[in-house]
């Protein structure tokens, strides 16, 4: 049986606008999300099982508003504390066949600070389509000039 293994790193940089409106209150936001990742593939031809971790940095910018959740305003807990760090460890499992897999993913959060009003949701599960399209021009591996 012959496994194949593989390494990725992925970053990512988002900027995002988040509005919450509730009878308690509004809070506008924008954020800056940065994340680094690093992942390892057991591949057959058919399965694949990746597991990996993600550092994600969250920066909160021009908070606006006083939501209030649980007695807690929001809006001063980001303002006074708008930087948040977090660890994240992820699991995929993909099934598939050359260039089409469909992927489910369980991702779990672990924040890095002692920041106790700060409300997130601490697992997040994901399901998805991974195409993946040879480059023009590219030599199979087959080819005696490759």
């Amino acid at each position: 049986m012959d496994l194949m293994q593989a390494m990725a790193v992925e970053s990512n940089l988002e900027e995002s606008l988040s509005t919450v409106e509730e009878d308690d209150g509004k809070l506008n936001s924008q954020f800056t999300k940065i994340s680094l990742q690093s992942s390892m593939t057991l591949q057959k031809k058919f399965f694949s099982l990746s597991a990996g971790i993600r550092y994600t940095n969250l920066t909160y910018n021009d908070v606006q508003g006083n939501y209030v959740f649980l007695g807690n305003n929001l809006g001063d807990f980001l303002r006074e504390n708008p930087g948040h760090s977090f660890i994240e460890p992820v699991v995929q499992v993909g099934v598939g066949y050359k260039s089409v897999r469909f992927n489910l993913q369980y991702q779990h959060s672990y924040h890095l600070g002692n920041a106790t009003n700060f409300y997130y949701n601490n697992f997040n599960y994901s399901a998805g389509i991974q195409l993946s399209f040879p480059a023009i021009g590219s030599k199979k591996k087959t080819d005696p000039d490759n």
